[in-house]
């Protein structure tokens, strides 16, 4: 099931699914990396839970504005 944000730690602004359905929190924007079938960052991220029903790479978005 995807993470809420009020799960997210406090650094996270990004969130995003990968093929094997792992959710996984991100500072920075991460990119696309078809080839392995996920989102790629140089920062920060948090791994959360698993999630298959929906394609990996219409999953990224932006922390909502609070």
């Amino acid at each position: 099931m995807k993470p809420s944000w009020k799960d997210a730690p406090e650094w996270a602004q990004w969130l995003a699914r990968d093929a094997s359905g792992l959710w996984c929190f991100f500072e920075t924007e991460p990119k696309p990396d078809n080839a392995n079938e996920m989102f790629q960052t140089n920062n920060q991220y948090k791994e959360m839970d698993y999630e298959k029903e929906i394609a990996w790479q219409e999953t990224l978005e932006k922390r909502p504005e609070q």
